[in-house]
């Protein structure tokens, strides 16, 4: 069945019975509908008898993140959403009603299999939303099962899905701050972190560029230029003490590890993606843990829960 590209359905007559409706820009094969109720939520799987390509994948839809009870719908889709150099690793699950938002963020399980001579570490998801706008979530933004064999995440709304390998090249330069490495769009490290967008690796630490600039900022401080009473040199910038008995932090700041740090955003969704190494859970940015994060520890209170997010 071939889908039209993207529009809103009917406006007239059809408004009065049925209201618009999205639809993806895909061709696609229906596989199933599951009627789920607001209240209580639901799973939506999908098993091979159903269809060998999606067999496997799935999605948890939690009590409340619908408005109304939904006929939810899975179907495969036909046309890929890999554009360029990229390789597609899954078949596309397109989740409906197309545009569908939540209150909660829905769990999803997507299977892939990677191809022998590629990279995992350019793994991302494509993201076709009901309103036709592409977005990705890059490797720090979802977990893998098993083997490379599935990709776990989260959505703030219904959608078309695919996991891809990211390719680059110089007519196909890496988005969202990553960087080309060998052909492979690849999270940029920096000592023991990882930069966001627009940040530079400094001596094994994450700095924004001074203004104008691409090259690391001159140091604050160091062994010859001490920083003043109530402040300390940390990787060449005076970062103000705080604590139990010093005074607060500056408006728009918040005290981390003994030092005034600014405050995080504390709001995100598909507009206002999170950092690198975080993943936005209810409209907040929480540290991402786990077995892809080894070396990572939840900050106290909070502990690492069953979907790999740092959460208290």
């Amino acid at each position: 069945m071939k889908i039209a590209p993207f529009r809103v359905i009917g406006c007239g007559l059809i408004v009065a019975l049925a209201g618009c409706q999205q639809s993806y820009p895909l061709a696609s094969r229906y596989i199933k509908s599951v009627p789920v109720q607001a209240s209580q939520g639901g799973l939506v799987t999908v098993d091979a008898a159903e269809s060998q390509e999606l067999a496997g994948a799935s999605l948890s839809i939690p009590a409340g993140a619908l408005e109304h009870d939904t006929t939810v719908t899975v179907e495969l889709g036909l046309d890929r959403l890999a554009t360029g150099p990229d390789t597609s690793v899954s078949s596309v699950a397109m989740w409906g009603p197309a545009g569908t938002k939540l209150n909660a963020p829905a769990e999803v399980v997507l299977p892939f299999t990677l191809p022998a001579g590629e990279n995992a570490a350019g793994l991302r998801v494509n993201v076709l939303l009901g309103d036709g706008r592409k977005v990705a979530l890059d490797r720090v933004a979802f977990t893998v099962d098993g083997n490379n064999r599935a990709a776990r995440f989260r959505l703030e709304e219904l959608a078309a899905l695919e996991v891809e390998v990211s390719h680059c090249g110089e007519d196909h330069p890496c988005e969202n701050g990553m960087h080309c490495v060998e052909g492979t769009c690849v999270a940029p490290t920096c000592g023991t972190s990882t930069c966001v967008s627009g940040q530079i690796c400094c001596e094994g630490q994450c700095k924004t560029p001074a203004p104008g600039t691409e090259t690391c900022p001159a140091p604050q401080c160091g062994q010859d230029h001490p920083c003043g009473d109530g402040y300390l040199c940390d990787g060449g910038v005076c970062w103000r003490k705080c604590g139990e008995l010093l005074p607060p932090c500056p408006e728009g700041s918040v005290c981390s590890s003994g030092v005034c740090a600014p405050r995080p955003a504390p709001d995100c969704g598909p507009e206002r993606p999170c950092p690198s190494g975080s993943v936005c859970d209810q409209g907040a940015c929480r540290l991402r843990c786990g077995p892809d994060f080894p070396d990572r520890e939840c900050p106290a209170p909070q502990i690492c829960i069953e979907n790999y997010i740092c959460r208290g």
